[in-house]
């Protein structure tokens, strides 16, 4: 991630707002993109909607306005473990058997501010799904990576290498 908003940061800064011209890579799990609605509701018991980016199995990458930013983790700051705000998301997951409501509990691991609208770009993680919500992140996953193995790109670089 390039910062540009200042050369003289430092990692300690409580700094929440950076404007980035490029997102980093700080991936431990494939992701998929989506480009999909996710309803969330806050500690408060505020409701927003966002648009969900990607999704990996362990959390989502979203991106909102600035409103729906502050309504998220409306302590402002650096977000760290003991300040990181809890939320609720609700996506409707597409799966070859239908669209399936996953719902789970989250913690916000990140908030940048990105140049184009709408501004803002949020990790979220999710905190120990249930069961069935926990089928269908497995499932989701499965069918996606199921597609990209069969499909006839991989399959030809697959038979060249």
């Amino acid at each position: 991630m390039v910062d540009i908003s200042s050369e003289n940061t430092t990692e300690n800064e409580n700094v929440a707002w950076r404007l980035m011209e490029a997102l980093d890579e700080h991936r431990r799990y494939p992701r998929v993109r989506l480009d999909i609605p996710v309803a969330i509701r806050n500690g408060s018991g505020q409701h927003c909607a966002a648009t969900l980016l990607n999704i990996a199995p362990d959390g989502i990458q979203i991106r909102c306005n600035v409103a729906i930013a502050q309504m998220l983790h409306p302590g402002g700051g650096k977000i760290c473990q003991n300040n990181a705000p809890i939320v609720q998301t609700a996506i409707a997951i597409p799966l070859a058997s239908g669209t399936r409501t996953l719902s789970v509990c989250s913690r916000l691991t990140y908030l940048t501010a990105v140049a184009e609208e709408p501004r803002c770009v949020i990790g979220l993680q999710f905190l120990d799904p249930q069961p069935t919500a926990q089928r269908i992140i497995d499932q989701f996953f499965e069918e996606a990576f199921n597609e990209y193995f069969a499909s006839e790109d991989h399959t030809a670089v697959s038979a060249t290498a």
